[in-house]
């Protein structure tokens, strides 16, 4: 059964406005070679990809991706920037030396 909200003019735009931009974002990123932010909950990484440490740094992106829970030992800025922890996992994957992960829209994908 349909709610009564969805027939709301604001709450339609606003689903249509989300849905339509969702979409169109992401195959827009995606084409460009970098999806800024993958929902936790749809996506698949190669374990690989996750362990490999850093030559430099020596962290892996999953290391960096965890920093975000140790709240005692940030600062303002670094706990502002760790809420965003997607956002931190999809750069730490894209910015590695020696790499050449890719980050990729598909939706077509199905989970089973």
């Amino acid at each position: 059964e349909v709610s009564r909200d969805w027939w709301n003019p604001v709450v339609m735009s606003q689903a249509c406005e989300y849905k339509l931009g969702f979409v169109l974002e992401k195959a827009l990123e995606s084409v460009m070679g970098f999806v800024t932010v993958l929902p936790g909950g749809f996506v698949a990484y190669r374990y690989a990809a996750l362990t490999q440490s850093d030559y430099d740094r020596g962290e892996s992106p999953l290391t960096m991706y965890f920093v975000g829970l140790d709240q005692q030992h940030l600062s303002p800025f670094q706990s502002n920037v760790y809420m965003a922890e997607e956002q931190i996992l999809c750069f730490e994957l894209l910015a590695r030396k020696g790499t050449a992960y890719s980050l990729r829209y598909l939706p077509g994908a199905v989970a089973v």
